[in-house]
Parts: C-alpha cells; structure tokens; sequence
C-alpha cells in the first residue's frame, strides 16, 4: 500500500525510484494510519528515506508526520530541508495513531542532559496516557526503557559496531510473527542494556546476541516496541558512518561482519519488513478500535459524480462533553459546503447521534463561528 509523503520531499522521489508506492499528502486516502516520526538523526533525509521503505512495504497505508526538536544542531542536514518538520510541540495537534523515535548521537551523555530530554520525556507521557503506540530505536529506545522503567543504559567499553547475529526469543510474539529463529542485524552503539536487567523490569526480551546485548524488546504496559539496533539501515550506511569516524579522528574499527568492498547485500531486510508489518498491524487494531466503524464506512465512500473521497479525514477520535460520548472528526480545509450538508445529514440520521456541531478551522473567542443542529430540528 502507498505511503503518504511531501511530494517535494527528496525521499519522495527516491522511494518512487525503488517502486515504492508514494503518494502526495493531499491525496490520502481517508482510511490510512497516522504515523509521526521524530528524526533526531543527523542526516534526516537518508532516515526518512530508511523508514519510509519499510512503511511503504507494509499493508497499510500510512501518512508520515515529520517532527524534530528545533534549535538543535541539524549537522548534516540543509536548513532548507527542515522546513518539512513540525517542532516536537507539535506532536500531540496531529491526531497521530503511533510514533517512531529515531536513535540520536547522544548515547555518552546522561539522559538529563540532552538539551530535548524534557520534551521527549512529555511525547513518551502523552504516547502512554493515550494509548498511543511507540517504536523507538536505538537511543531512543534506550530513552524509553529509562522514562518508562527507570532502568539506566550502561556505557559500553568500545563501540558496538557491525553486523550480528540475533537469537529470537520469544517467536510466539505478535511482533516477532515470521521472523527466523536466528538473523542479522546492523549494530551501531556506544551504550547497552543487559537482557536480564530488561527482564527484571517488567519488559520482554524478543531478540538479542551474545556479541551485542539486547536487540529487540517490547513494553507491553506502555505499548513502547524497543529496536535497540539499526534495522532500517541500508546496506553502506555502516561504511558511511566508519567514514566518518575517521575522519572526526574517532578510534572506530571497521564495521564486524560487513563486507567493505563492493555492493553489499542486505541480509536484514526482510526481518525488516516483517517487524515493521507486524507492528503496523498492531498499531492498526488499537486505531480501528479508536474510530467507529460506520462513520469510518461513510468517510470512504466515494462521490457519485466525481469519484473521489467524499471527505477527506485527518482525525478522527472520541472524547466526553458534558457526560455524553462525542466523536470529533478534523477534516482538510477547503471541503464544499455542500459535502458538509450532506454528512451532517447522514450523521443525524444515524441511530444514537443527536447533535452535530461544526467549528471552522481559525476562528476562536468571540468570532468562533459554531453551526450545531439536532435530529428534533
């Protein structure tokens, strides 16, 4: 199914390049699911890239959300090309149905002393008191497991660096369905996170290897799915990275179990796409569960005269006002007042709905312009 990008986004047309269904954002489907990924990465552009190929493989179609603490140091990334993020604040107004955190090159400091931690601190509460599924890699996932859990990473004595292989633990897992008992994957760390100590907590190892600790572990309390390595990578984005190191004059070996010359092979993507199917499947369920099915029905149906959606949903979720249970839709500005009409009528003539209430996008205080109307008038 197709992934909902920026069309002037450089992973746009990189993934159409590879056959990966892209779409403009201002032509998502009205069912699709709302994913936001918070890129703390330094060369946001190769992670958006990274991650949109997995979201875009999977049977979901997904629309992609960009955030990123504003004011830290891009490094390697344009300030032209930022302008395709939301600040982190921004997090919470998007209706989101899950939250990717990417890894970030801030392992070697405490976690209160990164600049975005509180910010970060406050999504993982939100994500959590929402039900809002998270998958967090690498630092991140580090992150996690510490706000959520308490429990601390430990420093490791060199770099974690190359290929390794993983033992499955727990097969049965939903997130780990089709996944081979053994498999490779990239590693890149300077901190880890020991399996028992993991255990211990309350979280549930699926994967880890003996060269390189916890690989892969899920907070079922928090629904926080924990990627500790790099399943996303490409195959020369390790070789990319001992580049670099050399040249900031770091002490990094070359990558373990990766073939420096020539065009390497990528023996993880496949666990990849699996991994990231299973999780968008379980993210797809709690979403379904959040939106009434009949409206939902409704909203895909198509206009008989264009063919096209009929209205174009950004959100959709239930909230109580005054102690009855009301759903609130956020659509795309510009839809026809006609449309509006009509699905106002179709709503109130739905069994158990009693009033509709319209509220234009930027209006408030005094110049609020509210429509309601009910099913006695």
């Amino acid at each position: 199914m197709p992934i909902l990008l920026p069309e002037t986004l450089p992973a746009t047309e990189a993934l159409r390049a590879e056959g990966v269904p892209v779409l403009a954002a201002n032509l998502a489907p009205a069912r699709r699911l709302e994913i936001g990924l918070v890129n703390l990465m330094p060369d946001k552009s190769t992670t958006e890239t990274q991650l949109g190929r997995l979201l875009g493989a999977a049977p979901q179609t997904s629309r992609l959300h960009l955030f990123w603490p504003q004011g830290e140091n891009s490094r390697r990334t344009p300030t032209s090309h930022l302008e395709f993020y939301d600040p982190l604040e921004a997090v919470t107004e998007r209706g989101l149905d899950a939250l990717i955190i990417t890894g970030a090159p801030v392992e070697q400091k405490p976690f209160e002393e990164v600049r975005y931690w509180p910010l970060l601190a406050a999504l993982y509460d939100w994500a959590r008191a929402g039900s809002i599924p998270t998958l967090s890699i690498c630092w991140a996932a580090m992150a996690a497991l510490y706000h959520y859990r308490g429990v601390p990473k430990r420093a490791l004595p060199a770099k974690a660096f190359g290929v390794f292989d993983q033992a499955l633990l727990d097969p049965a897992h939903g997130l780990m369905q089709g996944i081979q008992k053994s498999f490779p994957v990239p590693v890149s760390r300077h901190a880890h996170v020991a399996p028992k100590t993991i255990s211990a907590a309350g979280v549930t190892v699926l994967a880890c290897g003996s060269e390189s600790s916890t690989s892969i572990a899920h907070d079922a309390e928090n629904d926080a799915t924990l990627l500790f390595d790099h399943l996303e990578y490409d195959a020369g984005t390790l070789l990319s990275e001992f580049l670099r190191d050399r040249q900031a004059a770091l002490p990094t070996p070359p990558p373990s179990g990766l073939a420096l010359g020539g065009a390497a092979a990528v023996p993880w993507r496949t666990t990849a796409h699996l991994l990231f199917r299973n999780w968008l499947a379980g993210v797809e369920r709690k979403a379904d569960a959040r939106r009434p099915r009949d409206l939902l029905d409704w909203l895909l149906a198509s206009d008989a005269a264009t063919g096209e959606l009929a209205l174009p949903l950004v959100a959709m979720r239930r909230r109580a006002i005054d102690g009855a249970e009301a759903i609130v839709l956020t659509l795309e500005p510009g839809v026809p007042e006609t449309a509006l009409e009509r699905f106002a009528k179709l709503l109130l003539a739905t069994e158990g709905v009693s009033r509709v209430l319209r509220r234009d996008a930027g209006m408030s205080g005094a110049s609020l312009v509210a429509q309601a109307m009910d099913q006695a008038a």
